[in-house]
């Protein structure tokens, strides 16, 4: 019965998070932002229809919701700037910091949308609940909006109480302009060689995402010495490599050598590695260097720990088993098929959970879980058609393509890209983190290592039944109020990583 609990709550949050899932921007209508008294009032000031050209630069930024909770904010070169961000005049000008867009977090439960990082915001970044900023000092690293969603499910009002001294609104009007995120951009590969002598048939970029090693051909028109092509990447990027005068498709003899630089893939045949995509760009690159064109080379690369979780009762359940070899991580960024082997863990619940942990680049990478120890890989698990999938590399797992800063936990269901609560026996998690007593009466404590940052805590149908900030390593939460039950609770520490976890109401 608790299985059936939890998968009907993710069912309810996955339909929640996909409504708002894609790529909005500000609507090109009249009143598309505007505050007044009351919620939904605007007769304190609303944007014009001459306001979609007038300020331009503000109604082409976009904001991409991603499945996996990040937000994408782009901005361009230009977006609206106020005078309360240093500038004389307000106008179209280089975003400012923390207020310049990128990735944030976020998250969307019972019509409310959380958008967590410092300087992460929609609409107008004045806007704070409670009030409106004066000075980019004054930047909050969490806003939530009230957000109304159009019956077609192509549009969305966002409500924030922050207009005048906090006590009006301001309201922001948004339309989705695609459904999914873009499935590629174009990247004008450049390479400067007039370190090498190139050979009769040229310079070219290829391997990896772009193909054989003939894929893009490079040209040096003007004869500076920087080659030029335009190749196609996915959103998360991926490997390639440029090659002096290869004779054929096959030809990798003519590539670069990059090992041991900090730019190449080790588990790659050290190829170059383009980071996730936002928009078209533009990368240039000394041949066989780590150094931008007229640039100095990039630090060493950074590595952190990862430690995995896999959960197998999917496995079970469809009448498979798990092979005597055990469960392994592999593939991709860690290299071999058995590169990380797990070990078996029966937690509190009695369900399958296999774990291990590694040291991998911060850079990040593909990888597959495999149920036994099998070589040419026809073990691994199938996810094809599912959205943590890259069906361009043999259907690997994308979970950990974007990067990381810190050392990582990250929980998965074999075979799915549903993400399985954390059920590890709550005392065992670790050392740093420890929810208790599970189940509890009337109240429950957690402690960290970490400083804890806020405290969500939602109810089997996916309500916010408690929400509060932490600053501190523990909380000591009241469960009176509480009916029995089954709760998720998502804890997001001060450095913006998070940590999910059940407990039961007795």
């Amino acid at each position: 019965m608790k299985k059936i609990y939890l998968f009907i709550f993710s069912l309810i949050c996955l339909n929640s998070y996909s409504q708002i899932e894609g790529t909005w921007k500000l609507s090109p209508t009249n009143a598309a932002m505007g505050c007044g008294p009351n919620q939904g009032d605007v007769s304190w000031w609303s944007s014009s229809i001459g306001d979609v050209s007038g300020r331009d630069c503000l109604f082409d930024d976009s904001i991409t919701f991603l499945e996996n909770g990040t937000m994408l904010h782009y901005m361009g070169e230009e977006t609206w700037l106020e005078s309360w961000q240093g500038v004389s005049d307000d106008g179209c000008g280089s975003p400012i910091q923390p207020h310049d867009g990128g990735e944030a977090d976020w998250v969307y439960v019972n019509n409310q949308l959380i958008v967590s990082g410092l300087g992460a915001h929609i609409g107008l970044p004045k806007a704070y609940n409670g009030g409106e900023l004066t000075d980019t000092s004054e930047a909050v690293d969490e806003i939530t909006y009230d957000i109304t969603m159009s019956s077609s499910g192509d549009a969305f009002t966002a409500d924030i109480q922050s207009a005048g001294n906090g006590d009006g609104w301001w309201r922001f009007e948004y339309v989705k302009t695609s459904t999914d995120a873009p499935t590629s951009y174009s990247v004008t590969l450049q390479v400067d060689a007039s370190n090498i002598t190139v050979g009769e048939n040229g310079i070219y970029a290829g391997g990896g995402v772009l193909g054989g090693a003939q894929a893009v051909q490079l040209t040096d028109d003007d004869g500076d010495n920087i080659w030029e092509g335009i190749g196609t990447f996915p959103p998360t990027g991926g490997n390639y490599i440029f090659l002096n005068s290869p004779s054929n498709g096959g030809d990798w003899g003519a590539k670069e050598i990059l090992d041991g630089l900090p730019c190449a893939d080790p588990s790659n045949w050290n190829d170059r590695i383009m980071p996730p995509l936002t928009s078209d760009t533009t990368v240039c690159f000394e041949f066989g260097t780590c150094t931008p064109c007229g640039g100095t080379p990039p630090p060493p690369p950074l590595s952190f720990n990862v430690e995995f979780e896999v959960h197998t009762d999917s496995l079970i359940a469809s009448g498979d088993s798990v092979s005597d070899d055990g469960i392994y991580i592999g593939g991709g960024f860690l290299g071999s098929h058995n590169a990380l082997p797990l070990e078996y863990k029966m937690n509190g619940d009695s369900n399958m959970v296999w774990t291990g942990s590694i040291v991998l680049p911060a850079s990040g990478g593909w990888f597959t879980i495999l149920n036994g120890d099998c070589p040419n890989y026809d073990c691994k698990e199938d996810i094809s058609g599912q959205i943590c999938a890259d069906s361009t590399n043999y259907n690997d797992r994308i979970n950990l393509l974007n990067g990381f800063n810190q050392d990582t936990v990250i929980v998965l269901e074999y075979g799915s890209c549903v993400r399985p609560n954390s059920t590890t026996n709550i005392k065992e998690i670790s050392s740093n983190f420890l929810i208790y007593p599970n189940p509890a009466s009337s109240v429950v404590n957690i402690e960290s290592s970490k400083i804890i940052n806020r405290i969500n805590i939602y109810n089997m149908i996916g309500n916010i039944v408690y929400s509060s900030k932490f600053p501190s390593n523990s909380a000591e939460i009241d469960l009176m109020d509480l009916n029995s039950g089954i709760y998720l609770v998502d804890i997001k520490f001060i450095d913006g990583t998070r940590r999910n976890s059940k407990f039961i109401k007795n």
